[in-house]
């Protein structure tokens, strides 16, 4: 941040500018903060957060070339081959892992990749383009979070309203772990049809950009409620 990857003072949204203000520098902070340790908390399944990795790198860089930024987006190529090279040996069944240094590694570059994207485009769903970029291990986190402090406000009020502590059972036995490769590529499928609605926004209007992103809410909306609905007993 102190080298200029923050957010600008003023950022384009559906056509009109917003100030950011004192803000800019606390976003910023927490954006990369944020998206550094999402990558390294969707890395679950085999090839998963080094495939999303590269499917940011990709749309990354072809944001950064429309907008005539040809270093920033030779660097994200760079992080985008360096994952192409290593993707072959993580997927399913992997044999080799990221591990937290490497998966922070991929979120903080593209944390700060995405950042500069953001300040030098004026145009569509520009403000949003970061986000969508990197949207799948942002919402993964974002998810994580509210499921585990919902669990965490049911366990105490049940605490709560029980006459007496419940006692402790014996752990079911461990099952062999499955990673079906299936669910990785449908989410490599979410993830670049993200990346294809952020270099689309980049040609609309500012009326189109918002049905676009109204369009895109309600299906994400709908798969949330669906899939809490799915794991609850």
């Amino acid at each position: 941040m102190w080298f200029g990857v923050h957010l600008p003072p003023t950022v384009h949204l559906f056509g009109l500018w917003h100030s950011t203000g004192w803000l800019a520098y606390p976003l910023s902070m927490l954006w990369i903060v944020g998206v550094t340790n999402a990558f390294n908390l969707v890395d679950g399944l085999d090839g998963l957060s080094a495939g999303l990795g590269l499917i940011s790198c990709a749309g990354l860089a072809v944001v950064l070339l429309m907008a005539g930024r040809p270093t920033n987006a030779s660097a994200a190529i760079m992080v985008g081959g360096a994952i192409l090279g290593f993707l072959p040996y993580n997927l399913h069944p992997a044999r080799v892992f990221l591990g937290d240094s490497g998966a922070t590694a991929i979120g903080y570059m593209l944390a700060c990749l995405t950042l500069t994207s953001s300040s030098i485009l004026s145009a569509g769903l520009a403000t949003l383009l970061p986000i969508m970029l990197v949207g799948i291990p942002v919402a993964d986190t974002l998810v994580s979070i509210l499921r585990r402090t919902i669990g965490l406000l049911e366990k105490r009020r049940k605490q709560r309203h029980s006459p007496s502590r419940p006692q402790p059972h014996p752990p079911p036995p461990a099952r062999p772990r499955t990673e079906p490769p299936q669910a990785v590529f449908i989410l490599y499928g979410v993830g670049s049809v993200l990346a294809a609605v952020a270099l689309l926004s980049l040609l609309l209007t500012r009326q189109q950009s918002g049905l676009c992103c109204s369009g895109f809410s309600w299906p994400g909306s709908w798969g949330f409620s669906a899939s809490g609905t799915a794991s609850s007993p």
